[in-house]
């Protein structure tokens, strides 16, 4: 029974975001909700107490002829505005995309504020239909439900007030640094819950000796997909049942293959069709780029639209450099997370090993494109290299990525020495590695050399 609500439990959160993010979930849930609004103040209009209070505010309507037109109007107008701003959000998204990166696209139509105003013009135009069809009914007693008829009209007001709104945060939205911000602070926050879910901090300590001292035997993947998540209760208990651990093989967001290898035990297990289902019923795979499931893609879609910014066609490197700050926030925030997370059973033996992706991976699918698209520019270069030295200062005491942030200096550095000629543009640079090479043993970075020099030493290589 157990086993059985944790399959639907992982099965509905596999499809939780999807219904959730949405265009259309907002909107119709609104609209569901106006619908009832429109039933209650209905029937408020037909109670007793409803009369006594229209003849105590002196409001009463009773041409049921121009009620109906006036509501018809609001509903024709209603209906238009909202074609008109779901065409909007259409080319909106075509522009954004165009301009960006196609990735952004879940991120747009997950945009709450423009959901709501949508919502808001549904619902009214249901709450208009109703209306319209109850002022018909009481035609023949000349009944008007003056309630439901002037808060229709209260709200065909305030839903003009709305579409000015909408405009204005339509505009907003497809700035490049609304955009930029806005993966920005999604990837934070899923970085900063990611650190605070580690299980322990010592999870490096933990394993190093567990991969040596245990034979791994692999279990392969029952599907493929992208490997979004997994649920670590489920699997801690599966490595309790069969007095094992088990470590997850891959990067969370890799594609994984069905019949290739994803997970491993430390002891042989027989792998029957049971423990074919409770893996499967323990993972989330399945396509889709959500930055609250997983911080890599927020990474990968900073660096996309760095890369699309630095293309000829829309040539702004002003906003590669707003990506290249936005990732270098979210990189220091990476650096205190441990490249793997260790959880444990009730009696703290280690059930279940995971790994997220690692600096270094990280940084090879953010940081090198866009080194590769704007190795002709002197500030891209410059910005990289300022980068890296500020990540560095951040780990001049334990040097842990020593090793990495050097490697990927010198691929700067040899780039901006192939594609940067000027020699003021190289002096530009040189301050910057002087400043790296200050930070006490920690970088060890060779200047470039003045343009002349370079010259002949690239025309003796060729001769």
């Amino acid at each position: 029974m157990k086993k059985s609500w944790q399959r639907i439990r992982r099965y509905l959160k596999k499809y939780y975001l999807r219904i959730t993010e949405s265009i259309a979930f907002i909107p119709s849930v609104m609209g569901l909700l106006f619908a009832l609004i429109a039933i209650l103040i209905l029937r408020f209009d037909a109670t007793d107490f409803s009369q006594r209070l229209k003849d105590f505010l002196d409001i009463q309507f009773n041409d049921a002829n121009t009620a109906r037109s006036i509501t018809v109007t609001l509903l024709a107008g209603i209906l238009s505005l909202t074609v008109f701003s779901f065409s909007m959000v259409m080319v909106m998204l075509g522009q954004a995309i165009s301009n960006s990166s196609p990735k952004i696209m879940d991120m747009l139509i997950e945009e709450k504020r423009q959901q709501i105003v949508l919502g808001c013009f549904i619902g009214t135009i249901l709450y208009c239909l109703i209306l319209t069809l109850n002022i018909s009914s009481f035609e023949a007693s000349y009944h008007i439900p003056t309630f439901s008829f002037f808060f229709g009209i209260l709200l065909g007001v305030f839903n003009i007030f709305l579409f000015i709104y909408f405009i204005n945060s339509v505009a907003q939205s497809i700035k490049p640094y609304d955009i930029i911000s806005r993966i920005h602070h999604r990837t934070k926050a899923e970085l900063k819950e990611h650190n605070t879910t580690s299980k322990y901090a010592d999870s490096e300590k933990a394993t190093e000796d567990i991969f040596s001292q245990n034979e791994w035997h692999p279990v392969s993947s029952p599907s493929s997909g992208y490997l979004q998540d997994v649920d670590v209760e489920s699997l801690v208990n599966l490595a309790k049942e069969h007095d094992a651990i088990i470590s997850i093989d891959v990067h969370f967001s890799s594609f994984v293959i069905k019949d290739t290898p994803l997970l491993s035990f430390s002891k042989e297990i027989e792998q029957d069709e049971a423990l074919e289902k409770s893996i499967e019923s323990s993972l989330t795979l399945y396509s889709g780029e959500f930055i609250e499931q997983n911080f890599n893609y927020g990474f990968q879609q900073l660096m996309e639209v760095a890369i699309k910014a630095l293309s000829p066609g829309i040539n702004d490197p002003g906003t590669a450099l707003l990506c290249i700050d936005a990732l270098s926030d979210c990189l220091a925030l990476r650096m205190q997370i441990f490249d793997k997370s260790v959880y444990r059973d009730e009696e703290e033996q280690i059930r279940l090993i995971t790994k997220p992706i690692d600096l270094n991976h990280l940084l090879h699918i953010s940081f090198n494109p866009i080194r590769f698209y704007g190795k002709s520019d002197t500030r891209i270069l410059a910005r990289l290299l300022d980068t890296f030295g500020k990540l560095a200062f951040i780990d001049r005491h334990q040097k842990y990525y020593r090793q990495i942030f050097q490697h990927h200096s010198k691929m700067i550095i040899e780039d901006a020495s192939q594609n940067i000629q000027n020699s003021n543009d190289r002096e530009f640079i040189n301050v910057i590695i002087g400043k790296m090479n200050k930070i006490r043993d920690y970088f060890d970075l060779k200047e470039l050399k003045p343009a002349d020099e370079n010259n002949k030493d690239v025309s003796k290589m060729l001769i």
